[in-house]
């Protein structure tokens, strides 16, 4: 990825390994800047767009209440779908225009949350509180990059960091627009201040740490450079969306990324014979309140790491990894659970990365979702 530094899947001439994202000075690890928190990771809800048009269930077929139907279908009877915030004329209802500048204060699912937080968040364990400020005072440049707008961003923040959040980071970037953020140039989408929560003027170059609106990956680059006081600063971006973080990162700004995946927790709860009681002590990290079966497993659409492919006549199935299941090692440096799984590790902690060898589960941390272990060799690429 960068000159001396390990590389990712199709970066061809750097030694692939052991891979430590938090100790500078040693091959694989970073120099310079970390981006280790998301809104949108566990804890934090993924904001949809209010509204977005549903697909109707047949012609004639009403959908069930509470669900949006295509554009101009009901979502109701005699209620009409909303458009998005501040297109011409967009009504959020009947008399109700919609709010530009504002989209966050619109529909249903925004005002919930920001009147009810503590009913949809999770407060921040305090080792992962912990872990930000060693990273901090290790010398790292701690990023906060996330497509919700400002005053959204604060009220998650302040829930579960706390009223001191920023000074967990040193550089805020709000309504980021991911992925655009990564494959964008700064002509197209530059950096803008931000005043009461309102975006203000577009900046030509992004000069300062701080808190900012929108912007790109080649300009925060740029300033990462002028912080770091390196050419090449190494970045270590997590992200639990596939789609708006691992994917972008990786493509278009060739950085590390740790993908967040809660499958990875779910997936190791085993499911007691009845009677049998475990001991407290004998009981794992993550083995308190969680469901009675993996929930990396649906009942109608299988594992979400492996397909079944049943075989021809009398020949046995045939197990091979699912698409997104290829898309996290492709595109993943490690993948973990959650901020708290790592959180405890020393910060020159070396893990295994995805490329370090042809396993297909190297890279998950602390171990490899269950349903991949037996006959790992043998499986095939979906």
């Amino acid at each position: 990825m960068f000159p001396g530094g390990p590389t990712g899947p199709g970066s061809p001439g750097t030694p692939a390994g052991p891979w430590s994202p938090f100790e500078p000075g040693r091959p694989g690890g970073p120099s310079g800047p970390l981006c280790p928190f998301i809104p949108g990771n566990p804890g934090f809800p993924n904001p949809g767009r209010p509204g977005d048009p549903g697909k109707p269930a047949g012609p004639g077929c009403p959908l069930a209440p509470g669900m949006p139907a295509a554009p101009g279908g009901p979502i109701g009877p005699g209620l009409p779908i909303p458009t998005a915030p501040g297109s011409p004329g967009g009504p959020w209802g009947p008399g109700i225009p919609a709010a530009p500048g504002a989209p966050e204060d619109c529909g249903t699912y925004f005002p919930e949350v920001k009147n009810h937080p503590d009913k949809y968040l999770q407060r921040c364990p305090e080792t992962v509180k912990k872990w930000l400020k060693q990273l901090k005072s290790a010398g790292k440049i701690l990023l906060l990059i996330t497509s919700s707008h400002s005053d959204y961003c604060r009220l998650l923040c302040e829930h579960i960091l706390g009223n001191n959040f920023e000074e967990y980071f040193d550089i805020m970037i709000t309504n980021a627009l991911k992925p655009g953020f990564f494959s964008h140039t700064p002509n197209q989408r530059p950096f803008r201040t931000l005043e009461n929560d309102e975006e203000q003027e577009a900046l030509l170059s992004l000069d300062n740490p701080g808190w900012y609106s929108q912007g790109n990956a080649i300009q925060l680059y740029e300033l990462l450079k002028k912080m770091t006081g390196k050419l090449d600063p190494k970045v270590v971006y997590f992200g639990d969306s596939m789609h708006s973080d691992i994917f972008p990162a990786r493509h278009y700004s060739n950085w590390e990324t740790v993908f967040i995946l809660e499958e990875l927790l779910g997936d190791k709860v085993a499911v007691p014979e009845e009677g049998e009681s475990e001991p407290l002590e004998k009981k794992g990290k993550y083995e308190g309140d969680q469901l009675k079966a993996p929930y990396s497993v649906s009942k109608q659409w299988g594992s979400f790491f492996m397909d079944r492919l049943p075989g021809l006549e009398n020949a046995e199935e045939t197990l091979v990894r699912t698409w997104s299941c290829k898309c996290i090692s492709t595109y993943s440096t490690i993948a973990i659970p959650s901020l708290e799984a790592i959180a405890d590790l020393p910060l020159d902690y070396r893990f295994t990365r995805f490329s370090s060898n042809r396993s297909a589960t190297a890279g998950y941390y602390p171990r490899p979702p269950r349903v991949m272990l037996p006959s790992e060799e043998s499986v095939t690429m979906k």
